[in-house]
């Protein structure tokens, strides 16, 4: 049997959105107490609170880095 022949059914898709309203915003998470930046446009604001707060908190040495995207679905035709 071939699958590829004839026109398959089309599922619903995803995408990212990328109009103005939807931005793109960063923020980091101490991994050790759960501590969290602000989100923001410009990563490097949250890398620099990251800097601060193992300035603050010594052994506190492990992040994440938290990126927030809005992504758009559509239904199938």
């Amino acid at each position: 049997m071939n699958v590829h022949a004839g026109a398959a059914p089309r599922g619903p898709t995803i995408r990212p959105e990328y109009e103005a309203e939807a931005a793109v915003t960063f923020s980091m998470r101490c991994a050790t107490c759960g501590a969290a930046s602000d989100r923001e446009e410009d990563f490097t604001i949250p890398h620099g609170w990251s800097l601060r707060h193992v300035t603050l908190h010594p052994g506190h040495l492990r992040f994440r880095e938290v990126i927030h995207r809005t992504w758009r679905a559509e239904a199938a035709p």
